[in-house]
């Protein structure tokens, strides 16, 4: 926790038990008792063992833990069966209790309206966007989000929010799976989507963020990735800093550049958080 978004940070505890990761958390304010709703990947009930890493450090989660939490649209080797669950608490010390959907939902994104209407992300290969009158459903897809463009690469990691004019946008972080690495430099970094409706959606190939950073004292540095985006909005509804899962690498192995992330014994990632030009 920290008094600021700017930090610094101290760790207060462990909300779920592994495996879990990329949480969002949507505070629900009904009435006297808040409501603290987290999306996140995996069942975070430590019924799964650590996963195992592969040649060049990257980690494969067991084949039931995907089952649990992601549905791949084509029944792919990853499981497509039901029951992505999210958790629920009244305080964020918890206890947390797990409540699962009625499909799969990889990388969940979800979005709360002022009249209580949910929309949920979920990246399933294409984007599928679902809604609810409220967390209890019932839950209904209302449609994909295109391909992204030629030439943008992998979209992955959404993030959803409404702009103060009532402009609804999907950022992501995107990636080149086809180009070789050498040095972590490329440009490729992230994605956006916007619409006027949460249903008729367009993309752009100019890019939310980019890969290099200025730091407050004055250095720069180019980011292999920077994924898992988030925004963190003031009490004018503007936003006013990016949150990403970065790594700081500056050369990898011969393997497509999203692997920069994942060298066994140099892989350094952190969260970065970057004040906006607003």
């Amino acid at each position: 926790t920290s008094k600021n978004i700017s930090g610094p940070y101290v760790k207060q505890d462990v909300a779920l038990l592994p495996w879990a990761h990329n949480p969002q958390v949507i505070l629900v304010e009904s009435g006297s008792i808040p409501l603290f709703v987290l999306f996140h990947i995996g069942p975070g009930d430590n019924s799964t063992t650590p996963s195992q890493c592969g040649s060049h450090g990257e980690h494969h989660a067991p084949a039931n833990t995907y089952a649990l939490s992601q549905q791949r649209r084509d029944g792919g080797a990853h499981g497509a069966t039901n029951g992505q669950v999210f958790h629920t608490a009244t305080d964020p010390a918890g206890p947390w209790t797990s409540h699962a959907l009625p499909f799969g939902c990889n990388n969940p994104s979800p979005m709360v309206l002022k009249n209580g209407t949910w929309l949920l992300i979920c990246n399933q290969r294409t984007w599928t966007i679902y809604t609810a009158p409220s967390l209890d459903g019932p839950w209904s897809s209302i449609g994909y989000l295109p391909p992204s463009p030629p030439g943008s690469g992998v979209w992955e990691d959404p993030y959803l929010f409404v702009d103060k004019r009532g402009n609804y946008h999907a950022i992501a972080h995107a990636y080149d799976a086809h180009t070789p690495c050498g040095p972590c430099n490329s440009p490729l970094v992230s994605g956006h989507y916007f619409s006027t409706d949460a249903i008729n959606w367009k993309s752009t190939t100019t890019q939310p963020y980019v890969h290099n950073v200025t730091f407050t004292d004055g250095s720069t540095h180019i980011f292999s990735t920077r994924e898992r985006p988030k925004l963190y909005f003031g009490s004018d509804g503007v936003p006013t800093h990016l949150i990403n899962g970065v790594n700081p690498m500056t050369t990898c192995p011969p393997v497509p550049s999203v692997n920069c992330k994942t060298t066994a014994g140099v892989d350094w990632d952190f969260t970065l958080i970057q004040p906006l030009n607003t």
